[in-house]
């Protein structure tokens, strides 16, 4: 079996997204700056918004986060894919005229 039939086999097996990861790995070498494990201003600084709004959505559990005794943390992994998911359903609505 050649390589190109084993990646495609994978590919048929684990229902993998080619895209998709293109995408995950654009994300990551920009974000590869960043450690592992992110706090809420590092985060805030990925999205572009203040700190409280991420505050907000932890309360809400509008993002993944890891709660470490009393501080939050953020694994960047699931930040790339928080982000992406977001950006997939932002392009299924439709906009209002």
């Amino acid at each position: 079996m050649n390589i190109e039939s084993k990646k495609n086999r994978e590919i048929r097996e684990n229902n993998f997204d080619p895209v998709l990861s293109q995408k995950v790995k654009l994300m990551y070498e920009a974000l590869k700056q960043y450690p592992a494990m992110l706090t809420t201003k590092q985060v805030a600084e990925i999205c572009q918004v203040r700190d409280n709004t991420v505050r907000i959505w932890v309360m809400k559990d509008q993002i993944p986060y890891i709660k470490c005794g009393g501080a939050t943390r953020f694994a960047l992994a699931d930040i790339i894919f928080w982000l992406l998911e977001k950006k997939k359903n932002s392009q299924n609505k439709q906009k209002c005229l």
